[in-house]
């Protein structure tokens, strides 16, 4: 489907984001604060604990830091519907998956490429506004 604008491919680059920041520390403390209060006996809240710490570096380091062979660096849009993600790995050729999320302060996109899935979070912070923007106006109205 044609649109002003479309005819340019949507660059996205992500940077930092003080939200997804934010965000990932307030879900891991309140977990744990949650298995300090309620898990019974102590050495199940412990390994509870320590799965959840674990999951906080592993998302810490592929969302906030950007680290890691799978991290989508970069990803363009085309014109014609066309996805190409540009990860430590190289450039991959990627579909839309039809779940993806858009509001006005989150989109969050899930690709389906040969190497297998990828996700790229984008708060508004990560993206200027203008993109985030397009971003949003063309998948309401082109679809995922």
């Amino acid at each position: 489907m044609w649109w002003p604008g479309s005819a340019e491919p949507l660059h996205i680059e992500p940077g930092p984001s003080r939200w997804l920041t934010a965000y990932l520390l307030g879900v891991h403390a309140a977990a744990l604060v949650l298995l300090a209060g309620w898990i019974r006996p102590a050495w199940l809240a412990t390994g509870l604990a320590a799965v959840v710490l674990w999951r906080l570096a592993v998302n810490w380091r592929r969302h906030v830091q950007r680290r890691g062979e799978r991290v989508v660096v970069r990803a363009v849009w085309h014109a014609d519907g066309r996805w190409v993600l540009e990860t430590a790995a190289g450039s991959l050729a990627a579909r839309l998956e039809r779940d993806a999320f858009v509001h006005p302060l989150l989109v969050v996109l899930n690709f389906r490429t040969p190497q297998g899935r990828h996700v790229l979070i984008l708060f508004r912070d990560a993206v200027p506004e203008a993109v985030h923007r397009r971003l949003r106006v063309r998948l309401r109205v082109e679809g995922p």
